[in-house]
């Protein structure tokens, strides 16, 4: 009994240092984003979030968005965060929400060539949201499960399209 609890706090414990290496921690208010230093597909970037046990950002405020900008841009140029759109709507994934705050582009979403349902931040446009196809690589953002309301599993294909 005492070496499994002794393993299960070690791994704990490794999954709390893990979380943070290999991201940029940024702060915005009482929430912690982690921003990666490495590319992956949509998909693949909610299931590096999930093993570290953390979740794919939700940016529910500018404060946010000015945050992730002023700290996380100045050596990247695009980010996955969240936002996926599933039946015509946009919601957080971590959570099911529907988008309230948005830092859209003009023209955006726009949807092109018919497969944009996942959540890029630009960061030439000082932070401005874009609908892109989940295939393409960014880098992405990780924020602690307790900050929302409810949490997701990694999705492991897109849902259902409408």
């Amino acid at each position: 009994m005492k070496l499994v609890l002794t393993i299960q706090v070690l791994g704990i414990l490794l999954f709390n240092t893990e979380a943070k290496e290999g991201f940029r921690t940024v702060k915005a208010g009482s929430k912690t984003f982690y921003v990666s230093n490495d590319k992956r597909d949509w998909f693949r970037a909610q299931a590096e979030c999930q093993i570290r046990n953390l979740v794919i950002a939700t940016i529910k405020s500018k404060d946010e968005t000015d945050a992730l900008y002023r700290t996380a841009c100045s050596s990247r140029d695009y980010m996955w965060i969240g936002g996926y759109k599933y039946y015509g709507n946009w919601h957080w994934i971590s959570t099911g929400e529907l988008l309230k705050y948005t830092n859209w582009d003009k023209g955006e979403p726009n949807n092109k060539g018919g497969k944009e349902n996942a959540l890029e931040v630009r960061c030439k446009t000082r932070g401005g949201w874009n609908d892109k196809d989940p295939s393409a690589k960014r880098f992405y953002v990780c924020q602690n499960k307790d900050v929302d309301k409810r949490q997701s599993e990694p999705l492991e294909s897109a849902p259902e399209i409408l």
